[in-house]
């Protein structure tokens, strides 16, 4: 079996496998003017045809750096000259991070996917596509385990999550199996112009710290971190999954025995996650003649 080697090739592997899209979707691609996003864009650009997809843009201005109105115009010439709709939100991230009393990040997080959400809900599209790469995911997971997350946290991103809004659509993660240095060398390969985010580059956020200082420490220590910690988060959604799906059985079993006692007219209860029926009333009987 020949193994992808190429980044079209890996990305058009990922979104098979994992049933990302089935063919016949709009697809929204959330572009920043980063390597990542740049190289998201391009990539669904080039496997449209193949995929049989059709493919609009999407662009959050958080207002958290003076360029960021650069990187707006950025990306809608960058949509247009590829003859695709695009679509910018502006969001006022520092307001909203001190009238919800959440971090910068937390806060331009909400705000963009809420956005993305509107955004799709207006275009008409099905899902939309997000540039998380191996290794936002294994940043993710570090991030998830300082903050105490269980196995859900660990587990890291989906590759594929439903709309928080309740909207139809998805949120769908293609270069999800693809690095960031796998990203920028596609983009230098391809002449595609980047936008660099000086914030990335920041350690007042917590995920920057880990991706400057200790990821470079664990991996002097283990070289094949990313492996390791892939490997981990993919058990830890396996079980999740099998967890999950006993719950949902067990939970059908009690729903049904609910339902057949009252068509049958008789009186239950639950206990202890279970449906069991009252004991029989005591009946007098008559003294003896």
């Amino acid at each position: 079996m020949k193994m992808p080697n190429t980044l079209l090739e890996i990305v058009e592997k990922t979104i098979r496998r994992c049933g990302l899209l089935a063919g016949g979707e709009k697809v929204l691609a959330a572009v920043s003017g980063g390597a990542d996003s740049v190289c998201l864009l391009d990539a669904l650009y080039q496997l449209r045809e193949k995929l049989g997809i059709s493919l609009c843009v999407g662009h959050v201005n958080h207002l958290l750096r003076e360029e960021a109105a650069e990187d707006a115009r950025y990306v809608e010439d960058l949509a247009l000259n590829m003859g695709l709709e695009v679509a910018v939100a502006v969001v006022d991230v520092p307001a909203l991070a001190k009238e919800k009393k959440l971090s910068l990040e937390d806060a331009a997080r909400q705000a963009r996917y809420q956005a993305l959400e509107e955004m799709a809900a207006r275009m008409g599209v099905d899902c939309i596509a997000v540039a998380h790469t191996a290794d936002d995911q294994v940043e993710t997971i570090l991030l998830n385990f300082l903050r105490g997350g269980g196995p859900e946290g660990l587990a890291g991103m989906p590759v594929s999550r439903d709309f928080l809004s309740g909207r139809q659509g998805k949120i769908i993660r293609p270069l999800i199996d693809v690095t960031r240095a796998d990203t920028e060398n596609y983009c230098r390969e391809h002449n595609l112009a980047v936008r660099l985010d000086a914030t990335n580059l920041e350690l007042a956020a917590l995920r920057n710290r880990i991706r400057h200082k200790l990821l470079p420490l664990l991996r002097a220590e283990q070289p094949a971190l990313n492996k390791v910690l892939l490997r981990q988060a993919e058990i830890f959604r396996e079980e999740d999954a099998f967890l999950r799906e006993l719950a949902k059985r067990a939970f059908d079993a009690v729903q049904m025995a609910v339902r057949s006692h009252e068509e049958s007219g008789a009186e239950t209860e639950c206990v202890g996650g279970g449906v069991r029926e009252p004991p029989p009333r005591a009946v007098k009987k008559p003294p003896p003649p």
